[in-house]
């Protein structure tokens, strides 16, 4: 039997929990009245490699039918920070963010850089877009605003 162990790195769709940083501006942005919005959340300077739902379900069904073996980083190999991922939301809802930060979101731990190496996943065929615009489309999937 060959054993293929998949590593999604940060999966992101329209269904993210409040409690996730882009689930929280989500929901901000949506709630939020005039074509200013203010969003409250932690740091947005921290950068990740962020995949979408879509993305990694792709992959996963593509390794279910050919699975390589040994581990596979599901990620894009880029890292966006969560500002210019809020910026994108705001370009496609049409509307403008003020960005306040909460101190109690500001505390808590959180690694600068989280990116991925997508080496063996692109070699396999799959390269997978990180870019904040193809991200924040996934978030804001079905989005409507208030």
């Amino acid at each position: 039997m060959r054993l293929t162990l998949l590593r999604p790195f940060n999966v992101v769709g329209a269904d993210l929990p409040v409690s996730s940083a882009l689930g929280n501006i989500r929901r901000q942005l949506l709630t939020g009245t005039g074509s200013t919005r203010t969003v409250m959340c932690g740091r947005t300077d921290v950068r990740r490699d962020f995949v979408t739902v879509r993305d990694v379900a792709r992959v996963m069904i593509a390794m279910a039918l050919d699975p390589p073996g040994g581990v596979v980083n599901v990620c894009s190999g880029q890292a966006s920070s969560v500002e210019d991922v809020l910026r994108a939301m705001c370009r496609q809802l049409g509307v403008d963010a003020r960005v306040e930060l909460d101190p109690e979101l500001v505390a808590l731990p959180a690694g600068d850089v989280v990116v991925g190496n997508s080496d063996r996943l692109n070699a396999m065929g799959h390269v997978l877009d990180g870019s904040p615009e193809h991200v924040a489309a996934a978030v804001l999937e079905d989005a409507v605003l208030a």
